[in-house]
């Protein structure tokens, strides 16, 4: 029987974990509806299985047991089998980590630049904008460099066993990539690697999603905390302590002095004077902050000071929300999205003062790039697919404006990136030649630099 079968999946997998996540306790739960109910224990480093019902970290509802046996086996995705409604999910999400970590597909070889070639599907030269793109894949460790034909630039690795979450290029021609923390299983960082991929610098903090290098010389990181704040989020009976997973803003000099930081849980009930929000929240990774910007000056600023350089533009995925931190204050000032944008990432501002707003959707299932002006809070261009539903990212996704004015976007689940005009027309798409499961290895963010930029670095 399945279900059977789905047991031996599970003993094989607890023997896998245990000892790996031996500083916390898991209980998760597996609903298979009428294949029957079992939970995965891990206490004290040791992972047991159990059939029947009990206490719970989180609960995975599958649609049938051979479902579930594909997900614990590493044959489906778990974004793809949320994004497909195979499974859902109730409870703490941050409990499923290392629980699929251990599920993960053995390391795979970067794709050959002929594969690279091979991956780009549309282009018109005389529409796109001429720059660069850098992509990184989210199960490797290295992050390309291509042009608009696939040719292979430039590449960054530096293997340490935990894969890249996201890269960009810095003004100096470095490359910074940030490791995810991951609750119990990854440590989180940030390093820096020259031209050649050099080791320059390293961040041992818990970061997750975002930086930003500033002009001054500081790095503003986006980290991970774990507290007790019962304003923003209950604790269950078998939550870990502390029970709140929350996040914090941490700038560091460049002589590693830590020299502003601002914690999201000591700030949340501000966001009640411009959205509306329910408090406590439902799950214990409240907010799953997924941005960080600094502003720089720009139109709206010059004329609303909510919007003046130094403030801080802030993505909150699990409220909905996008909003403004008053760098010296420390409060939030301005915030918008729930009941608009769902599930959304990478807000930044454009040189002509509004928001670009990358809104996932998920519950929709459709997702949509938009265009906001924050002064008058109004959506003044957007990017929807025909039909819709052809373009959807649940968990992940980047936009970027570009100085022809169209727009690069990353289908990040589907490791698809794509380029359009103002009217919508796809001019570039290229798809990840990384495979897992047979599948285009997802992308977080990707992003384009400037011919001008990149070849005073290749011309060296």
């Amino acid at each position: 029987m399945a279900s059977d079968a789905f047991f031996d999946v599970l003993s094989s997998l607890a023997k896998r974990l245990a000892g790996k996540i031996a500083d916390r306790d898991l209980f998760v739960k597996f609903d298979l509806g009428d294949g029957g109910i079992y939970r995965l224990i891990s206490r004290g480093g040791k992972c047991t299985i159990e059939r029947g019902d009990g206490e719970a970290t989180v609960t995975i509802v599958m649609q049938s047991a051979q479902e579930a046996i594909l997900l614990m086996t590493g044959k489906l995705d778990p974004m793809q089998a949320l994004a497909e409604g195979k499974m859902r999910v109730e409870g703490d999400t941050g409990a499923l980590a290392a629980l699929f970590r251990g599920t993960r597909p053995a390391a795979v070889e970067p794709a050959s630049q002929e594969a690279i070639k091979r991956g780009v599907r549309v282009y018109k030269p005389e529409k796109c904008d001429p720059s660069y793109i850098l992509y990184n894949s989210r199960n490797l460790e290295v992050a390309n460099l291509i042009d608009l034909e696939g040719n292979l630039i430039h590449s960054w690795s530096y293997p340490q066993g935990y894969t890249w979450h996201y890269a960009e290029l810095l003004p100096n021609g470095h490359l910074a990539a940030i490791i995810k923390e991951l609750e119990g299983v990854d440590p989180g960082m940030v390093i820096e690697l020259d031209w050649e991929g050099n080791l320059v610098r390293k961040f041992d903090v818990p970061g997750h999603h975002d930086y930003d290098y500033l002009d001054n010389g500081n790095v503003l990181i986006l980290c991970r905390e774990y507290v007790d704040n019962r304003d923003v989020y209950v604790p269950k009976e078998a939550d870990p302590a502390p029970n709140t997973k929350s996040d914090y803003y941490c700038e560091i000099a460049p002589n590693d002095e830590v020299v502003w930081e601002w914690h999201a849980d000591e700030h949340a009930m501000e966001l009640l004077d411009f959205v509306d929000i329910a408090f406590p929240r439902p799950d214990r990774d409240w907010a799953h902050t997924n941005t960080v910007e600094v502003l720089r000056d720009n139109p709206a600023g010059r004329v609303d000071p909510r919007f003046k350089p130094g403030n801080v533009i802030f993505s909150m995925r699990h409220v909905d929300a996008v909003g403004v931190i008053e760098k010296e204050t420390g409060k939030v000032i301005w915030a918008w999205g729930p009941g608009i944008v769902e599930k959304q990432h990478m807000p930044t501002m454009l040189e002509n003062g509004h928001l670009l707003i990358y809104d996932n959707g998920s519950h929709t299932g459709r997702t949509r790039v938009v265009e906001l002006d924050p002064l008058t809070e109004q959506i003044v261009w957007e990017y929807v697919a025909d039909p819709p539903e052809s373009f959807f990212s649940f968990a992940r996704g980047s936009n970027q404006r570009l100085l022809n004015g169209n727009t690069f976007i990353a289908d990040s689940d589907n490791g698809r990136l794509f380029e359009v005009t103002p009217s919508g027309e796809i001019v570039w798409e290229f798809v990840n030649p990384d495979q897992t499961r047979g599948r285009p290895m997802p992308l977080y963010r990707s992003m384009r630099y400037t011919r001008e930029f990149v070849e005073q670095f290749t011309a060296k």
